[in-house]
């Protein structure tokens, strides 16, 4: 009686359906070694997770961990003293199929980035061509991928940048990047990442330049466009607060190995290692953040009175670690502006407490 359920196309369907999804991006057994003048030393040691479509992976642990080691393992991006020693990374390509990342030429990966795995790197101060305009950054993806039509790729580009928010793409792109702001160059890098519609990106620290406003900004735009695409995300983080709030699995590291490795409300809820542990105690947003530092700012512009009211009113400790006073820049102009228009700051004073626990 089974043998003749199983051979029915409803049985078969049920089997289909209940079977797992294959992953966009599986690593086995990954082992990755630097030359050093000490010899060889492991930097990842035996690390296996998949990433699934339109999911965030996220890999946490502390500098050193090896996560960064990982991701520049999966685009092929190893520092010249780096090689991959042992394991696989198989990359599900759309038009490919199953690809091993593990031994291929560089012709072979020159086709692949970009096209199939997009990179947000770390510091969006450094990461964009200073002399090159906005719009020929994120058209320079576009040309090595084979786009010839200069009218496509403009009209490309500034979809993309009207994609990721940025205002009046028409004048943004003839810019450099010393005219925007951080979250704009980060919003550039990350036009510049999905020009190619990748089925995978790679987020190697998005925002740790950033501050915790644009953070949000920047992290909330990448769910977006994950969600909008099917996009699977592999997100490098030091952040675990972030990760609990992003991902749908993580991966904890240290020293080269994972620790802990599953469903993010898993890890997080009931951790395992007690690596996962000792970090959770150790975030704000976990552990108990006990007594921490405070700032108090004072503004005393001029014509402000003598004693002016704080703008943060918090009691100063007795002998704070760190004091400024009347604290104040200006900028060298034209000689013909008056003194009050080259000040960029007027006279602050501030405290910081030591830190207590």
């Amino acid at each position: 009686m089974s043998q003749t359920l199983l051979g029915t196309p409803d049985a078969h369907a049920t089997l289909v359906a209940a079977a797992p999804p294959t992953p966009l991006l599986s690593i086995h057994d990954l082992v990755v070694q630097y030359r050093t003048e000490r010899g060889l030393v492991d930097a990842v040691r035996g690390v296996s997770f998949d990433v699934a479509p339109g999911k965030v992976t996220a890999v946490v642990g502390e500098s050193g961990s090896g996560k960064s080691t990982v991701a520049q393992s999966v685009i092929g991006l190893l520092a010249a003293n780096g090689r991959i020693a042992g394991g696989s990374i198989t990359l599900n390509e759309r038009r490919e199929g199953p690809t091993e990342l593990v031994g291929l030429s560089e012709r072979r990966w020159r086709g692949l980035r970009g096209r199939c795995i997009g990179l947000i790197p770390q510091d969006p101060g450094n990461s964009l061509n200073p002399v090159a305009t906005i719009g020929a950054s994120v058209a320079e993806s576009l040309r090595i991928h084979g786009q010839k039509d200069r009218r496509a790729i403009r009209g490309r580009v500034l979809e993309l940048l009207d994609q990721v928010g940025i205002d009046d793409p028409v004048r943004r792109a003839k810019q450099y990047p010393h005219e925007f702001s951080g979250g704009m160059r980060q919003r550039v890098l990350i036009a510049t990442a999905i020009a190619n519609d990748p089925e995978l990106l790679i987020a190697d620290e998005p925002t740790s330049a950033l501050d915790v406003t644009v953070q949000r900004t920047v992290l909330d735009l990448l769910d977006r466009l994950r969600q909008e695409t099917g996009t699977g995300l592999l997100f490098i983080t030091h952040d675990l607060a972030v990760a609990a709030e992003r991902a749908d699995s993580v991966v904890v590291m240290r020293g080269g190995a994972v620790q802990e490795a599953g469903p993010s409300e898993r890890v997080l809820t009931r951790p395992e290692s007690e690596y996962t542990r000792q970090l959770m105690a150790d975030a704000p947003a976990f552990g108990n953040p006990g007594k921490r530092e405070r700032i108090v700012v004072v503004d005393v512009a001029e014509g402000v009175g003598s004693d002016p009211e704080p703008l943060i009113s918090v009691a100063a400790p007795a002998s704070p670690v760190l004091e400024v006073r009347e604290l104040r820049q200006e900028f060298r102009g034209r000689a013909e502006l008056p003194r009050s228009s080259r000040s960029m700051m007027c006279r602050l004073r501030f405290h910081v407490e030591r830190h207590t626990r």
